[in-house]
């Protein structure tokens, strides 16, 4: 494109030049004012047209060149979109590689990447961090006496109870079974064995009917808080055997160490 624009002004200019030549020795070969000026009049036609043309050839030239960078715009926009579009289901094909099915909490995957992200930030910030573990009792006894699909309600009603009364901040996943996992950033162990003991009161009394029958359904809890030198797998061990303590000393309790 840029040589074919250069050729085109070489060959105007020249064309020009010629012309101008000529018109000189027009002048210089006259004999009368009549047949010079038709015979200049001629020359400028000449050069007219030949500019038009060099005209027109310059606004195809730039006619095309709009056309292929708008072409180019919307190739880049239909990538762009297309892109978006790739980055938009792998955001949701990880949505739900991280999502609990039944329960549609985090699941522990999901928990592990919340968990380490949480102790760095602990270790950055140093402000408080608790972390519960949380196992509904006598699950079994639901699923023998009811069915498991008793047992799936009951997992998804006290799944969607924690999570309505909890923080945005906090974070909670379905960790396997019948158990589950929070976190609970800037919140020391007393204040978090209020919250734990809160939503323990709640799950007990939600309206559970199975058969025709009421059910109590209760849960017991474990939680413990970060200390120096923890690690993610001391503070998460610590909170499990506080749950078998509270288990072992009557369910429905919260044990915090």
């Amino acid at each position: 494109m840029h040589e074919s624009r250069q050729g085109d002004t070489e060959t105007l200019n020249r064309e020009i030049r010629d012309e101008l030549d000529r018109v000189g020795e027009d002048i210089a070969r006259s004999q009368d004012l009549g047949s010079l000026k038709q015979s200049i009049s001629q020359r400028l036609e000449f050069i007219g047209n030949t500019m038009e043309r060099f005209r027109q050839r310059e606004q195809e030239r730039e006619d095309l060149l709009a056309g292929q960078l708008e072409a180019m715009q919307e190739k880049v926009a239909a990538m762009e979109a297309h892109s978006e579009q790739m980055q938009q289901q792998v955001r949701e094909e990880r949505q739900r590689a991280m999502t609990d099915l039944l329960t549609q909490l985090p699941n522990r995957e999901a928990w592990q990447e919340r968990l380490l992200f949480e102790f760095n930030r602990w270790q950055r910030y140093q402000q408080p961090l608790s972390v519960a573990v949380i196992d509904i009792d006598l699950f079994k006894k639901v699923n023998d006496s009811y069915g498991h699909k008793a047992g799936d309600r009951v997992l998804q009603l006290v799944s969607r109870e924690l999570r309505s009364r909890l923080r945005e901040t906090d974070f909670i996943a379905r960790y396997g079974g019948e158990e589950f996992v929070l976190l609970l950033p800037e919140t020391g162990v007393e204040t978090a064995e209020e919250v734990i003991d809160t939503l323990r009161n709640r799950v007990a009394v939600l309206p559970f009917h199975f058969g025709g029958e009421p059910v109590n359904i209760t849960f017991s809890a474990g939680l413990t808080e970060f200390r120096a030198n923890d690690s993610v797998e001391t503070v998460f061990d610590r909170a499990d055997r506080a749950l078998y303590q509270a288990k072992d000393a009557g369910r429905n309790r919260t044990q915090s160490v």
